[in-house]
């Protein structure tokens, strides 16, 4: 009989520095910020997980009839634990930062331009770089104040950068902002310095606006006009303003609050919250939570592979709702005088608040009708409960 112990967590620890290891490789060779290191961070319960299977596959191993002494690997997982905790030092501190001050001894530079805007009917704006903060004002004209500075070590050669950035009018009806990461900047990876760039834009209301930044958030507030807003690395504010909406980012959380007109909002990781939107609201996540709140629109469309969703009606229904996840719960809460139609599907999971027929089982489908049952109302949830509530 084989004596030797049976060595639990190896196979984790081992994904886990290749991991690790390659995060932070790809990142330093791109040269555009720690995108791949907090991808990683988002989604360190997986070590969990993987501790978690290779005890069960052990404990199925010892049920079959080949029992042997388990050994815990506790020293490869602290080691893991501090190269995530390296990880997490590294991504504060390095490549291209999309927020963040100025040490004292390093002071940012400033550069103001602006364009008559009479006449124009559109704004497009491009930023390899930077935060981009946008709002309303009365002046005809478009003004952009950029900021520039470092964070951590700074390169003396990169000094006076305030000339980075391109504003013009084409053809007299759109205003285009470009801003460039530094020319002489060369490419730093992930070594401990950060380039903080950051873009604040005053326009007129009621221009087409689409900003779109590779590396850094993106801040809307106080402004009517349509909004096609995009970042590959950042999250995504929108408050107090009015249009239509169409708000995506790769990797970063999206809040919306107070809106009004339809809105669009995707991730591939990251929560997602809308507040107070008077218009159909479309939601989908790759990963993470979707939360409604106060919704005052016709329709409701929530999607996430994986998180939970939680929306609260604050009107009756005009349109179709979905609300449809891979792995969590579902909750949603009407009006008491809606007229709709509710069908929840789970398959594995309790479905409450449809009546008598309420109990836990796999693969199932309850329904319940409120008043003439006009809309129809679809919650589905492949692993996780589902809950529904009037108020």
């Amino acid at each position: 009989m084989n004596t030797q112990p049976r060595r639990v967590g190896r196979i984790t620890v081992a994904i886990g520095f290749v991991a690790v290891g390659s995060a932070l490789l790809v990142d330093n060779l791109g040269a555009a910020g720690p995108v791949y290191t907090n991808l990683l961070l988002r989604l360190w319960p997986l070590f969990l997980v993987g501790f978690g299977l290779e005890f069960l596959i052990t404990a199925l191993l010892d049920r079959a009839g080949e029992g042997r002494p388990v050994r815990f690997e506790a020293g490869g997982a602290l080691l893991l634990g501090g190269a995530l905790a390296l990880a997490s030092v590294v991504s504060a501190f390095s490549g291209f930062g999309p927020g963040g001050g100025q040490p004292s001894n390093v002071p940012p530079e400033t550069a103001v331009r602006s364009v008559p805007a009479a006449g124009a009917r559109a704004l497009t704006v491009n930023v390899d770089v930077g935060r981009v903060h946008l709002t309303a004002h009365d002046a005809p004209e478009v003004r952009v104040e950029a900021e520039y500075g470092f964070l951590g070590v700074v390169p003396p050669a990169w000094a006076g950068l305030a000339g980075e950035f391109d504003l013009t009018v084409e053809g007299g009806e759109t205003i285009r902002v470009i801003g460039r990461a530094p020319a002489e900047n060369p490419p730093m990876g992930l070594s401990l310095g950060t380039l903080q760039a950051g873009y604040r834009i005053y326009a007129p209301a009621g221009l087409a606006v689409h900003v779109r930044s590779g590396v850094g958030s993106i801040n809307v507030e106080n402004y009517d006009g349509d909004l096609e807003l995009s970042t590959n690395a950042g999250g995504i504010v929108v408050e107090d303003s009015a249009g239509t909406l169409k708000a995506e980012t790769s990797s970063g959380s999206v809040h919306i609050a107070r809106f009004t007109g339809a809105v669009t909002a995707a991730t591939n990781a990251g929560p997602v919250t809308a507040k107070a939107v008077a218009g159909d609201l479309t939601i989908r996540s790759g990963t993470g939570v979707i939360t409604v709140e106060e919704h005052l629109g016709p329709g409701l469309t929530a999607e996430t592979r994986t998180g939970s969703i939680h929306a609260r009606v604050e009107e009756p229904p005009q349109g179709p709702i979905v609300m449809r996840t891979g792995a969590g719960s579902v909750t949603l809460s009407l009006p008491d005088e809606s007229d709709v139609t509710i069908t929840a599907t789970t398959r594995s999971g309790s479905i409450t608040g449809l009546g008598a027929s309420d109990r836990p089982g796999p693969a199932r489908t309850a329904s319940r009708t409120l008043g003439a049952g006009t809309h129809p109302v679809r919650l589905e949830a492949s692993t996780g409960s589902i809950h529904v509530s009037t108020h």
